[in-house]
């Protein structure tokens, strides 16, 4: 075993994505791709409305618990995303006051906290409302739990493209 090799805390590897090859669009590709994965997965929840609606079991019809978790899991990412990294870390020396960074932690608390309970209420919903009985609509409880980690995964994504530095972009201030 060689010791001399820096290695992080887990035995296995961690996979690396190099992005390095698309240069100074890595950001934008990455803010793309999370407005892809935000669409398609409002897209999959629609779409399973739909087709719900138009099956001839009237038993598990949709009703407002199922809209519930992907409203919250969108206003999750709204709060997530609405904030400034440079507030997280406490580099911002633009706004006065020391319990600034304490303040936006807290609110990038109440986001992912948000997520987190839109996705484990999607899968008790899906397992109690859809899966447990038999029905044959389970594909809107399919589609819940799509759309709620899709949200997830597209706010993780949000997330770090706008913790990248932009490399080469100008960025215009107004004071």
């Amino acid at each position: 075993m060689e010791f001399d090799k820096p290695r992080g805390p887990f035995i296995c590897p961690m996979p690396s994505f190099d992005l390095r090859f698309l240069g100074n669009k890595r950001r934008n590709f990455l803010v793309y791709l999370s407005g892809i994965l935000f669409a398609i997965s409002w897209w999959v929840f629609i779409d399973a409305i739909v087709s719900s609606h138009l099956s001839s079991d009237t038993q598990s019809r949709p009703y407002i618990e199922d809209y519930i978790v992907g409203s919250i899991s969108t206003i999750g990412m709204s709060i997530v995303n609405s904030l400034d990294p440079s507030l997280i870390k406490g580099e911002s020396f633009t706004y006065s006051g020391s319990s600034l960074a304490w303040k936006a932690r807290l609110i990038l608390f109440f986001g992912i906290t948000a997520n987190a309970g839109a996705c484990i209420g999607a899968i008790t919903i899906a397992c109690i409302k859809y899966y447990l009985k038999t029905t044959s609509v389970a594909y809107v409880g399919t589609a819940l739990i799509i759309q709620t980690f899709g949200i997830l995964a597209s706010c993780i994504i949000l997330w770090i493209a706008q913790s990248m530095e932009n490399e080469g972009l100008y960025s215009i201030v107004l004071s």
